[in-house]
């Protein structure tokens, strides 16, 4: 279910409609969203989730053992990523916190 109802987000947040947008972007145009996990365990869900955002983030991990991770992503689409990031927390997803650096 959780599952289901985040891939149903992922595809409302990022606007996909089956159309690719191209546009060139440098990776300094990132910026990072640190975001703690419960566990370590949700690291890998969450880099997959993110990476399925039509390529706008991605996720790097900064301390494994307390579940620290950045999420860089487009200053465009943060909004998106923080409505992202609130609507796992809701579903259970194990998220402490998030901010920006």
């Amino acid at each position: 279910m959780l599952f289901q109802k985040v891939t149903r987000n992922i595809f409302e947040i990022s606007g996909t409609s089956g159309s690719k947008r191209s546009e060139t972007v440098l990776m300094d145009d990132f910026i990072p969203i640190t975001v703690h996990l419960e566990s370590p365990s949700g690291v890998t869900l969450l880099s997959w989730i993110v990476s399925d955002c039509d390529n706008t983030g991605y996720v790097t991990t900064e301390n494994s053992g307390e579940g620290i991770v950045s999420l860089y992503c487009l200053p465009q689409t943060i909004p998106q990523y923080e409505a992202l990031l609130s609507a796992l927390r809701e579903e259970g997803f194990p998220i402490v916190s998030w901010g920006m650096q």
